[in-house]
């Protein structure tokens, strides 16, 4: 493990040095910054608001709400922004973002989705969509990395190669934490994801992240709870409430 975290130290420092390509960076002390975004998939005025509540830099984060009570978007419970989807090239992208759960965010042991990496199905051949590939989830109170992966050209999400989930360590309450992933998408060996959190480095995956597909995924921040569509009985419907703020997504050769 020490191996592989100075191997991931050594990457991420190449990558800063070479910056090619900004796709988002938002701090959210504009009123406009939706227009940083491709889209924000909600159902009503509370999802997303811009609050002076708390902010990990600056005056303003986002503030996320969801209800289990919410009208379906996009075939889901969800409060979320969206970016464009990117090309798959031989290049890694950073993801950087900082997250606060309120004192009183409750415990659940069914997850929900913070962020999530969104794969984007090949239509023409018949493909289509599927859970996604990468996600950082909260469950049981605690932050979980989840890492899908499919070397068929066509695959659904009952086809899947592998599958591997990560604990994180406590999604501790009342305080900001600072997430930083530096990915390159592949479903196959040659595949990793570095994970920094609160400016340390805390994993180094090596191995398959992602669907043998045409096009790369499209990123979504926000809360995304799966269980809230189902019909299977729910443990805990409290009102979930998280705070976003510093997004950076940059693409590095």
């Amino acid at each position: 493990m020490y191996l592989s975290l100075l191997l991931c130290a050594t990457l991420i420092t190449y990558a800063g040095s070479a910056q090619e390509k900004l796709l988002v960076k938002d701090s959210f002390e504009d009123s406009t910054y939706k227009e940083n975004w491709k889209s924000a998939q909600v159902c009503c005025s509370y999802s997303l608001q811009r609050s002076d509540s708390v902010a990990r830099d600056g005056k303003y984060s986002l503030r996320v709400e969801l209800h289990s009570t919410d009208p379906i978007v996009s075939k889901g419970k969800r409060a979320e922004l969206t970016t464009s989807a990117i090309e798959l090239s031989p290049a890694k992208w950073s993801y950087s973002f900082s997250t606060y759960l309120p004192v009183d965010y409750p415990t659940d042991p069914s997850y929900e989705i913070i962020a999530q990496w969104h794969e984007v199905a090949d239509a023409h051949l018949g493909e289509k969509s599927r859970t996604p590939p990468i996600s950082l989830q909260i469950q049981n109170g605690r932050w979980v990395l989840s890492i899908k992966w499919a070397t068929d050209p066509v695959n659904t999400s009952k086809s899947l190669s592998g599958a591997k989930k990560i604990d994180l360590g406590e999604a501790a309450r009342n305080i900001w934490t600072d997430w930083k992933f530096i990915i390159y998408f592949s479903y196959k060996e040659d595949g990793y994801i570095e994970l920094w959190k609160n400016n340390e480095p805390f994993v180094c995956y090596n191995g398959p992240n992602y669907y043998n597909d045409e096009m790369g995924p499209y990123f979504k921040i926000g809360l995304y709870k799966s269980q809230w569509k189902r019909s299977m009985p729910k443990l805990n419907i409290s009102p979930r409430v998280i705070y976003i703020d510093n997004i950076l997504i940059d693409k590095s050769l």
